[in-house]
Protein backbone atom coordinates (compact mmCIF):
# COMPACT_ATOMS: atom_id res chain seq x y z
CA UNK A 1 0.00 0.00 0.00
CA UNK A 2 1.29 3.38 -1.06
CA UNK A 3 2.59 5.51 1.94
CA UNK A 4 0.05 9.13 2.04
CA UNK A 5 1.92 12.43 1.46
CA UNK A 6 2.80 14.08 4.92
CA UNK A 7 2.12 17.69 3.51
CA UNK A 8 2.76 19.11 6.87
CA UNK A 9 6.77 17.80 6.75
CA UNK A 10 6.90 18.75 3.08
CA UNK A 11 5.53 22.35 4.03
CA UNK A 12 7.73 22.56 6.94
CA UNK A 13 10.94 21.67 4.71
CA UNK A 14 10.26 23.88 1.83
CA UNK A 15 8.64 26.72 3.64
CA UNK A 16 11.56 29.10 4.50
CA UNK A 17 13.04 29.02 0.62
CA UNK A 18 9.29 29.43 -0.90
CA UNK A 19 8.54 32.43 1.14
CA UNK A 20 12.32 33.55 -0.06
CA UNK A 21 11.23 33.36 -3.33
CA UNK A 22 8.27 35.19 -3.16
CA UNK A 23 10.33 38.35 -1.64
CA UNK A 24 12.41 38.11 -4.11
CA UNK A 25 9.95 38.26 -6.75
CA UNK A 26 8.34 41.34 -4.87
CA UNK A 27 11.35 42.98 -5.12
CA UNK A 28 12.25 42.56 -8.34
CA UNK A 29 8.56 43.51 -9.50
CA UNK A 30 8.87 46.64 -6.96
CA UNK A 31 12.67 46.95 -8.54
CA UNK A 32 11.23 46.72 -12.29
CA UNK A 33 8.40 49.24 -11.50
CA UNK A 34 10.97 51.85 -10.38
CA UNK A 35 13.20 51.66 -13.12
CA UNK A 36 10.41 52.07 -15.82
CA UNK A 37 7.95 54.51 -13.86
CA UNK A 38 9.26 57.91 -15.69
CA UNK A 39 9.00 55.82 -19.07
CA UNK A 40 4.96 54.61 -18.66
CA UNK A 41 2.25 56.74 -18.44
CA UNK A 42 -1.42 56.20 -18.55
CA UNK A 43 -3.76 56.69 -21.72
CA UNK A 44 -5.73 59.50 -22.18
CA UNK A 45 -8.81 61.30 -24.24
CA UNK A 46 -8.85 65.03 -24.79
CA UNK A 47 -12.28 66.15 -24.76
CA UNK A 48 -13.48 69.81 -24.59
CA UNK A 49 -13.42 71.71 -20.93
CA UNK A 50 -15.71 74.10 -19.69
CA UNK A 51 -13.54 76.25 -17.84
CA UNK A 52 -12.01 79.54 -18.32
CA UNK A 53 -8.91 78.56 -17.50
CA UNK A 54 -7.92 74.86 -18.22
CA UNK A 55 -7.39 73.11 -21.54
CA UNK A 56 -9.57 70.35 -22.20
CA UNK A 57 -7.84 66.75 -21.42
CA UNK A 58 -9.72 63.96 -19.66
CA UNK A 59 -7.66 61.11 -18.11
CA UNK A 60 -9.41 58.34 -17.39
CA UNK A 61 -7.99 55.40 -15.28
CA UNK A 62 -6.65 52.74 -17.85
CA UNK A 63 -3.80 50.23 -16.76
CA UNK A 64 -0.42 51.81 -17.29
CA UNK A 65 1.64 50.44 -20.32
CA UNK A 66 5.32 50.98 -21.32
CA UNK A 67 5.86 53.57 -23.77
CA UNK A 68 7.46 53.05 -26.71
CA UNK A 69 11.28 54.24 -26.88
CA UNK A 70 11.32 57.00 -29.99
CA UNK A 71 14.68 58.75 -31.31
CA UNK A 72 13.09 62.17 -30.55
CA UNK A 73 12.41 63.22 -27.00
CA UNK A 74 11.12 66.17 -24.71
CA UNK A 75 13.41 65.93 -21.57
CA UNK A 76 13.23 67.00 -18.11
CA UNK A 77 15.29 66.34 -15.16
CA UNK A 78 14.46 62.68 -14.26
CA UNK A 79 12.24 61.86 -17.17
CA UNK A 80 11.89 61.62 -21.14
CA UNK A 81 8.69 61.53 -23.55
CA UNK A 82 9.42 59.84 -26.33
CA UNK A 83 7.62 61.56 -29.69
CA UNK A 84 8.82 60.17 -32.64
CA UNK A 85 11.51 59.09 -34.58
CA UNK A 86 11.34 61.73 -37.57
CA UNK A 87 14.35 64.65 -37.77
CA UNK A 88 12.68 67.04 -39.32
CA UNK A 89 9.49 66.71 -36.66
CA UNK A 90 12.06 66.94 -33.75
CA UNK A 91 13.68 69.94 -35.34
CA UNK A 92 10.20 71.73 -35.48
CA UNK A 93 9.45 70.72 -31.93
CA UNK A 94 12.89 72.15 -30.59
CA UNK A 95 11.78 75.67 -32.59
CA UNK A 96 8.54 75.30 -31.10
CA UNK A 97 10.33 75.24 -27.69
CA UNK A 98 12.13 78.04 -28.38
CA UNK A 99 10.02 80.67 -29.45
CA UNK A 100 6.67 79.71 -27.57
CA UNK A 101 5.12 80.05 -23.54
CA UNK A 102 5.52 76.65 -22.37
CA UNK A 103 2.48 76.25 -21.94
CA UNK A 104 1.72 76.07 -25.96
CA UNK A 105 4.82 73.49 -26.00
CA UNK A 106 3.14 71.43 -23.65
CA UNK A 107 0.15 71.61 -25.91
CA UNK A 108 1.99 70.74 -28.74
CA UNK A 109 3.50 68.03 -26.93
CA UNK A 110 -0.04 66.40 -25.74
CA UNK A 111 -1.19 66.14 -29.20
CA UNK A 112 1.80 63.92 -29.92
CA UNK A 113 2.55 61.88 -27.10
CA UNK A 114 -0.32 59.66 -26.48
CA UNK A 115 0.04 59.32 -22.53
CA UNK A 116 -1.22 61.25 -19.60
CA UNK A 117 1.42 64.03 -18.59
CA UNK A 118 -0.97 65.49 -15.99
CA UNK A 119 1.28 64.71 -12.74
CA UNK A 120 4.28 66.51 -14.50
CA UNK A 121 2.43 70.09 -15.35
CA UNK A 122 4.19 71.85 -13.04
CA UNK A 123 7.66 70.75 -14.29
CA UNK A 124 6.37 71.76 -17.79
CA UNK A 125 5.17 75.30 -16.67
CA UNK A 126 8.17 76.34 -14.40
CA UNK A 127 10.10 78.44 -15.92
CA UNK A 128 13.17 77.05 -13.70
CA UNK A 129 13.00 73.49 -14.37
CA UNK A 130 15.32 73.02 -17.63
CA UNK A 131 12.75 71.62 -20.44
CA UNK A 132 14.81 70.26 -23.58
CA UNK A 133 13.80 68.82 -27.07
CA UNK A 134 17.07 65.41 -27.87
CA UNK A 135 17.21 63.46 -31.02
CA UNK A 136 19.24 60.45 -30.38
CA UNK A 137 20.09 61.95 -27.15
CA UNK A 138 21.50 64.94 -28.63
CA UNK A 139 20.21 68.22 -27.18
CA UNK A 140 18.97 70.29 -30.19
CA UNK A 141 17.13 73.15 -28.18
CA UNK A 142 16.43 74.08 -23.77
CA UNK A 143 14.68 76.28 -22.42
CA UNK A 144 14.86 77.19 -18.34
CA UNK A 145 17.00 79.01 -16.57
CA UNK A 146 19.60 78.81 -19.61
CA UNK A 147 18.35 78.78 -23.25
CA UNK A 148 20.50 76.96 -25.61
CA UNK A 149 20.28 75.81 -29.70
CA UNK A 150 22.18 73.45 -31.78
CA UNK A 151 24.44 75.30 -34.06
CA UNK A 152 22.91 74.55 -37.14
CA UNK A 153 20.00 76.26 -35.54
CA UNK A 154 22.01 79.42 -34.73
CA UNK A 155 23.37 79.25 -38.86
CA UNK A 156 19.11 79.34 -39.64
CA UNK A 157 18.07 81.71 -37.21
CA UNK A 158 20.40 84.48 -37.65
CA UNK A 159 22.32 84.80 -41.45
CA UNK A 160 23.45 87.25 -43.93
CA UNK A 161 20.67 86.25 -46.25
CA UNK A 162 17.44 84.68 -45.87
CA UNK A 163 17.16 81.08 -45.00
CA UNK A 164 14.18 78.79 -44.97
CA UNK A 165 13.20 75.98 -43.01
CA UNK A 166 10.40 74.13 -42.71
CA UNK A 167 8.04 73.96 -39.66
CA UNK A 168 5.41 70.13 -39.48
CA UNK A 169 6.40 70.88 -43.36
CA UNK A 170 4.83 73.95 -43.85
CA UNK A 171 8.00 76.53 -45.40
CA UNK A 172 8.99 78.91 -43.68
CA UNK A 173 11.33 81.71 -45.96
CA UNK A 174 13.31 84.48 -44.51
CA UNK A 175 11.87 84.75 -41.13
CA UNK A 176 15.42 84.65 -39.65
CA UNK A 177 17.45 87.85 -38.39
CA UNK A 178 19.54 89.01 -41.56
CA UNK A 179 22.85 90.92 -41.04
CA UNK A 180 24.96 92.55 -43.11
CA UNK A 181 27.34 90.40 -44.78
CA UNK A 182 30.33 92.77 -44.24
CA UNK A 183 29.63 95.20 -41.74
CA UNK A 184 27.67 92.76 -39.66
CA UNK A 185 24.91 94.94 -38.23
CA UNK A 186 21.13 93.51 -38.38
CA UNK A 187 19.45 94.70 -41.55
CA UNK A 188 16.08 92.85 -41.04
CA UNK A 189 14.74 91.44 -37.80
CA UNK A 190 13.86 88.08 -36.37
CA UNK A 191 9.98 87.52 -37.71
CA UNK A 192 9.91 83.78 -35.50
CA UNK A 193 8.85 85.51 -32.68
CA UNK A 194 5.48 86.33 -34.28
CA UNK A 195 5.38 83.25 -37.32
CA UNK A 196 6.22 80.05 -34.88
CA UNK A 197 3.53 80.47 -31.87
CA UNK A 198 1.13 81.29 -34.90
CA UNK A 199 1.92 78.32 -36.55
CA UNK A 200 2.50 76.18 -33.52
CA UNK A 201 -1.27 76.97 -32.74
CA UNK A 202 -2.52 75.93 -36.20
CA UNK A 203 -0.68 72.65 -35.73
CA UNK A 204 -1.65 71.68 -32.30
CA UNK A 205 -5.56 72.71 -32.94
CA UNK A 206 -5.52 71.27 -36.55
CA UNK A 207 -8.28 69.16 -37.26
CA UNK A 208 -10.83 68.25 -40.30
CA UNK A 209 -12.75 71.03 -41.43
CA UNK A 210 -14.67 71.83 -44.41
CA UNK A 211 -13.99 73.43 -47.53
CA UNK A 212 -16.55 73.79 -50.31
CA UNK A 213 -13.80 75.76 -52.14
CA UNK A 214 -11.26 73.26 -52.40
CA UNK A 215 -14.03 70.74 -53.15
CA UNK A 216 -14.86 72.73 -55.97
CA UNK A 217 -11.48 72.32 -57.39
CA UNK A 218 -10.54 69.45 -55.92
CA UNK A 219 -13.63 66.88 -55.13
CA UNK A 220 -12.92 66.65 -51.70
CA UNK A 221 -14.78 69.21 -49.49
CA UNK A 222 -12.70 68.31 -46.18
CA UNK A 223 -9.05 69.20 -45.73
CA UNK A 224 -6.72 69.41 -42.83
CA UNK A 225 -6.72 72.83 -41.24
CA UNK A 226 -2.70 72.57 -40.92
CA UNK A 227 -2.09 70.32 -43.59
CA UNK A 228 -3.24 72.54 -46.21
CA UNK A 229 -0.96 75.05 -45.46
CA UNK A 230 1.82 73.03 -46.92
CA UNK A 231 -0.09 70.92 -49.67
CA UNK A 232 0.63 73.07 -52.73
CA UNK A 233 3.97 73.76 -51.62
CA UNK A 234 3.40 77.32 -50.06
CA UNK A 235 5.73 79.13 -49.17
CA UNK A 236 5.04 81.66 -46.06
CA UNK A 237 7.59 84.58 -46.59
CA UNK A 238 8.52 87.37 -44.28
CA UNK A 239 7.83 90.50 -45.83
CA UNK A 240 9.01 92.83 -43.11
CA UNK A 241 11.64 94.27 -45.53
CA UNK A 242 11.68 94.19 -49.35
CA UNK A 243 15.06 94.74 -50.03
CA UNK A 244 16.45 91.88 -47.92
CA UNK A 245 14.08 89.27 -49.71
CA UNK A 246 15.88 90.65 -52.68
CA UNK A 247 19.22 89.90 -51.73
CA UNK A 248 22.16 90.20 -52.90
CA UNK A 249 21.11 92.13 -55.90
CA UNK A 250 23.50 93.25 -58.84
CA UNK A 251 22.59 95.76 -61.47
CA UNK A 252 18.64 96.06 -62.42
CA UNK A 253 18.64 91.91 -62.12
CA UNK A 254 18.47 90.44 -59.27
CA UNK A 255 19.97 86.63 -58.33
CA UNK A 256 17.45 84.21 -57.78
CA UNK A 257 19.94 81.83 -56.15
CA UNK A 258 19.31 83.14 -52.71
CA UNK A 259 16.69 85.80 -53.50
CA UNK A 260 13.76 87.37 -55.33
CA UNK A 261 14.06 88.72 -58.31
CA UNK A 262 12.59 92.48 -58.21
CA UNK A 263 12.63 93.04 -61.45
CA UNK A 264 8.79 93.53 -61.75
CA UNK A 265 8.36 96.05 -58.88
CA UNK A 266 7.25 94.79 -54.79
CA UNK A 267 5.04 92.16 -55.15
CA UNK A 268 4.31 91.71 -51.57
CA UNK A 269 1.25 94.37 -51.49
CA UNK A 270 2.84 94.86 -48.01
CA UNK A 271 3.73 98.70 -48.74
CA UNK A 272 1.17 101.39 -47.62
CA UNK A 273 3.02 104.05 -49.52
CA UNK A 274 4.57 102.21 -52.76
CA UNK A 275 1.11 100.39 -53.32
CA UNK A 276 -2.14 101.52 -53.77
CA UNK A 277 -3.97 98.25 -53.44
CA UNK A 278 -2.15 97.16 -49.58
CA UNK A 279 -4.45 95.66 -47.54
CA UNK A 280 -4.28 92.71 -45.09
CA UNK A 281 -2.20 90.92 -42.57
CA UNK A 282 -0.87 88.78 -45.65
CA UNK A 283 -0.98 88.64 -49.02
CA UNK A 284 -0.91 85.89 -51.33
CA UNK A 285 0.75 85.41 -54.61
CA UNK A 286 1.76 83.02 -57.23
CA UNK A 287 5.18 83.62 -58.15
CA UNK A 288 6.87 82.60 -61.27
CA UNK A 289 10.19 80.01 -60.92
CA UNK A 290 12.20 83.02 -62.85
CA UNK A 291 11.30 85.43 -59.97
CA UNK A 292 11.74 83.31 -56.95
CA UNK A 293 14.96 81.80 -55.15
CA UNK A 294 16.06 78.50 -57.15
CA UNK A 295 16.53 76.42 -53.83
CA UNK A 296 12.40 75.82 -53.69
CA UNK A 297 10.45 73.72 -56.10
CA UNK A 298 7.83 74.95 -58.14
CA UNK A 299 4.31 73.40 -58.75
CA UNK A 300 3.51 72.12 -61.86
CA UNK A 301 2.52 74.58 -63.44
CA UNK A 302 5.86 76.11 -62.86
CA UNK A 303 5.15 78.95 -59.98
CA UNK A 304 5.07 79.03 -56.39
CA UNK A 305 2.23 80.10 -53.94
CA UNK A 306 3.46 82.78 -51.69
CA UNK A 307 2.08 84.27 -48.75
CA UNK A 308 3.66 87.49 -47.66
CA UNK A 309 3.18 88.02 -44.43
CA UNK A 310 3.13 91.92 -43.86
CA UNK A 311 5.90 93.71 -41.42
CA UNK A 312 2.99 95.78 -39.34
CA UNK A 313 1.59 91.94 -38.83
CA UNK A 314 5.00 90.71 -37.51
CA UNK A 315 6.20 93.37 -35.36
CA UNK A 316 2.59 94.20 -33.69
CA UNK A 317 2.20 90.16 -33.17
CA UNK A 318 2.70 88.25 -29.98
CA UNK A 319 6.07 88.23 -28.32
CA UNK A 320 7.26 85.50 -26.32
CA UNK A 321 9.98 83.30 -24.96
CA UNK A 322 13.41 83.63 -26.67
CA UNK A 323 12.46 86.66 -28.65
CA UNK A 324 11.56 90.16 -27.90
CA UNK A 325 8.43 91.21 -26.31
CA UNK A 326 6.23 93.21 -28.91
CA UNK A 327 2.50 92.64 -27.24
CA UNK A 328 0.87 90.86 -24.94
CA UNK A 329 -2.37 89.87 -26.45
CA UNK A 330 -0.74 86.60 -27.07
CA UNK A 331 -4.82 85.06 -27.77
CA UNK A 332 -4.48 86.78 -31.09
CA UNK A 333 -2.40 84.40 -32.28
CA UNK A 334 -5.49 82.02 -32.58
CA UNK A 335 -6.94 84.82 -35.10
CA UNK A 336 -3.69 84.90 -36.86
CA UNK A 337 -3.55 81.21 -37.71
CA UNK A 338 -6.65 81.38 -39.17
CA UNK A 339 -5.53 84.50 -41.25
CA UNK A 340 -2.52 81.93 -42.47
CA UNK A 341 -5.28 79.41 -43.36
CA UNK A 342 -7.27 81.82 -45.31
CA UNK A 343 -4.05 82.80 -47.38
CA UNK A 344 -2.88 79.27 -48.29
CA UNK A 345 -6.80 79.64 -49.81
CA UNK A 346 -6.12 81.65 -52.12
CA UNK A 347 -4.47 79.04 -54.89
CA UNK A 348 -7.61 78.47 -55.89
CA UNK A 349 -7.96 82.69 -57.00
CA UNK A 350 -8.78 85.70 -55.17
CA UNK A 351 -12.10 87.33 -53.66
CA UNK A 352 -15.27 87.27 -55.75
CA UNK A 353 -16.92 90.26 -54.48
CA UNK A 354 -20.87 90.75 -54.52
CA UNK A 355 -23.40 91.13 -57.22
CA UNK A 356 -23.79 94.96 -56.20
CA UNK A 357 -20.43 97.04 -54.27
CA UNK A 358 -23.02 98.69 -52.10
CA UNK A 359 -20.11 99.76 -49.49
CA UNK A 360 -16.50 100.85 -49.99
CA UNK A 361 -15.63 96.79 -48.63
CA UNK A 362 -18.42 95.03 -50.62
CA UNK A 363 -15.41 94.44 -54.07
CA UNK A 364 -12.92 92.32 -51.56
CA UNK A 365 -16.18 90.34 -49.88
CA UNK A 366 -17.15 86.60 -51.38
CA UNK A 367 -19.82 85.35 -52.21
CA UNK A 368 -20.99 82.51 -50.43
CA UNK A 369 -19.06 79.61 -48.15
CA UNK A 370 -17.64 78.24 -50.91
CA UNK A 371 -15.08 81.16 -51.02
CA UNK A 372 -11.56 82.06 -49.24
CA UNK A 373 -13.71 83.88 -46.69
CA UNK A 374 -16.23 81.26 -46.51
CA UNK A 375 -13.67 78.36 -45.79
CA UNK A 376 -11.75 81.19 -43.24
CA UNK A 377 -15.19 81.13 -41.11
CA UNK A 378 -15.60 77.43 -41.37
CA UNK A 379 -12.23 76.63 -40.20
CA UNK A 380 -12.49 79.40 -37.31
CA UNK A 381 -16.05 77.93 -35.99
CA UNK A 382 -14.39 75.12 -35.76
CA UNK A 383 -11.24 76.18 -34.17
CA UNK A 384 -13.77 77.43 -31.41
CA UNK A 385 -14.76 73.57 -30.69
CA UNK A 386 -11.13 72.65 -30.12
CA UNK A 387 -10.40 70.72 -26.57
CA UNK A 388 -7.04 72.00 -26.85
CA UNK A 389 -8.37 75.61 -25.99
CA UNK A 390 -8.97 77.13 -23.13
CA UNK A 391 -12.69 77.77 -22.83
CA UNK A 392 -12.12 82.10 -22.85
CA UNK A 393 -9.93 81.01 -26.41
CA UNK A 394 -12.66 79.22 -27.78
CA UNK A 395 -15.12 82.26 -26.93
CA UNK A 396 -12.19 84.79 -29.06
CA UNK A 397 -11.91 82.94 -31.74
CA UNK A 398 -16.01 81.74 -31.84
CA UNK A 399 -16.44 85.90 -32.01
CA UNK A 400 -13.92 86.43 -34.40
CA UNK A 401 -15.62 83.72 -36.41
CA UNK A 402 -19.19 85.50 -36.06
CA UNK A 403 -17.78 88.99 -36.86
CA UNK A 404 -16.54 87.89 -39.97
CA UNK A 405 -19.07 86.20 -41.19
CA UNK A 406 -22.05 89.25 -39.88
CA UNK A 407 -19.48 91.88 -39.60
CA UNK A 408 -20.31 92.03 -35.35
CA UNK A 409 -20.38 89.24 -32.44
CA UNK A 410 -23.45 90.51 -31.26
CA UNK A 411 -25.66 87.03 -31.75
CA UNK A 412 -28.76 87.58 -33.99
CA UNK A 413 -26.91 90.93 -35.61
CA UNK A 414 -25.64 91.84 -38.80
CA UNK A 415 -23.77 94.92 -40.19
CA UNK A 416 -23.18 95.03 -43.73
CA UNK A 417 -20.50 97.17 -43.56
CA UNK A 418 -17.75 95.12 -41.53
CA UNK A 419 -19.22 91.16 -42.84
CA UNK A 420 -16.95 89.70 -45.07
CA UNK A 421 -20.17 87.86 -46.62
CA UNK A 422 -22.04 89.37 -49.67
CA UNK A 423 -25.84 89.78 -48.00
CA UNK A 424 -28.59 91.59 -48.59
CA UNK A 425 -28.91 93.71 -50.80
CA UNK A 426 -25.69 92.85 -52.35
CA UNK A 427 -26.79 90.07 -53.91
CA UNK A 428 -29.28 89.45 -56.82
CA UNK A 429 -29.93 85.58 -55.27
CA UNK A 430 -33.01 85.74 -52.77
CA UNK A 431 -34.72 83.53 -50.70
CA UNK A 432 -37.70 80.93 -51.45
CA UNK A 433 -40.54 83.52 -50.71
CA UNK A 434 -38.93 86.24 -51.81
CA UNK A 435 -36.84 88.03 -48.91
CA UNK A 436 -33.10 89.16 -48.75
CA UNK A 437 -30.26 86.86 -48.04
CA UNK A 438 -28.04 86.55 -44.88
CA UNK A 439 -25.68 83.59 -44.63
CA UNK A 440 -25.92 81.45 -41.79
CA UNK A 441 -23.38 79.09 -40.14
CA UNK A 442 -24.65 75.75 -38.88
CA UNK A 443 -22.40 77.05 -35.64
CA UNK A 444 -23.14 80.59 -34.98
CA UNK A 445 -26.06 80.39 -32.54
CA UNK A 446 -23.88 77.71 -30.34
CA UNK A 447 -20.87 80.40 -28.59
CA UNK A 448 -18.96 78.11 -25.93
CA UNK A 449 -20.15 78.70 -22.24
CA UNK A 450 -17.54 79.31 -19.54
CA UNK A 451 -18.11 78.04 -15.88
Amino acid sequence: MKKPIDWRALFRKWRYPLLSTLVMLGLLTVSFNATVIKQVSTLSTATTSTSSNTIGTAVPAVPSIEVPDKRCKAVMPGLHFSLFDSKAFCDSFAMALLFNKRSEFLRLLKRYYSYNTGAYIDQFLDDNVPLKVTYDDVVLAERGPNVYFAQAYKDWISADRCTTFRFFNTQLFCFNEVHHPTKGKIVKKSGLHYMIPVMTALKYTHTTVENQLAGNHTGQNNVDSYGFTYSYKTIYTDATNHNVLGYPQKGTSSSTQYGINFRYGDPTNCNIYLDENFGGAANHKNMPANLWPTFFTPNADGKHQVIFVCGHTINNGSAIGHADIYKAHFIERLSDAAIMYHEANHVYGGHTGCDHNLHPNSAGKDRDFATVYGAHINMAFKLSLSPYLTCDERKYIFNIARRELHGTTELGKHDELKNKLCSGQELDARTSNGGLITPHHYLEDSPPECN
